[in-house]
């Protein structure tokens, strides 16, 4: 990422239309977002969590669920596809993430490239990219997979309302 920070700055500015200030600012926001991350692996893999019963206690544990699916937006492109991404195969999941159609490049495609090239295993972050109109066959073919047991959105309310009632626009 630190090295092709002004590449991956220039073409986000060009595919979503930000300033290289802005693009370049959220370069240095995934740097610091991969670094720590990096650490989360080492974190405790549960906790004890506070309950409403005098003399009970409950155990929070953390493990992967599987295949998380990302919708990711075209704005904040490139910090929140990481974001979308980082994050689930920190616990142990493998992560398919469709970029908005308006930032494939930025939010998607230089993504996986940068994880291929900083040694992820192939398969562990997988891209989807489609051109404008045909996101609801894609998120069709994720609600209606056995493999994805997680739907992540960043994205507005009323796309989050679609997704969870099944009724995507085309």
């Amino acid at each position: 990422m630190k090295r092709r920070r002004t590449e991956i700055a220039d073409v986000l500015a060009r595919e979503t239309g930000s300033t290289i200030s802005f693009a370049t600012f959220q370069q240095d926001l995934v740097a610091a977002t991969l670094q720590e991350a990096a650490a989360w692996v080492f974190r405790p893999k549960g906790e004890v969590l506070q309950t409403n019963q005098p003399g009970l206690h409950s155990i929070g544990v953390r493990r992967p669920l599987g295949v998380v699916a990302s919708f990711t937006p075209w704005n904040g492109a490139n910090i929140l596809s990481w974001r979308a991404v980082i994050s689930p195969v920190a616990a142990g999941n493998t992560v398919v993430v469709k970029p908005s159609e308006f930032s494939p490049i930025s939010a998607g495609l230089m993504l996986a490239d940068i994880a291929e090239e900083a040694g992820f295993p192939k398969g562990v972050i997988n891209v989807v990219s489609h051109a404008p109109g045909a996101a609801a066959e894609i998120a069709d073919v994720f609600f209606e997979s056995p493999d994805v047991r997680v739907i992540n959105l960043i994205g507005g309310v009323k796309t989050a309302r679609m997704l969870q009632s099944g009724r995507v626009e085309r």
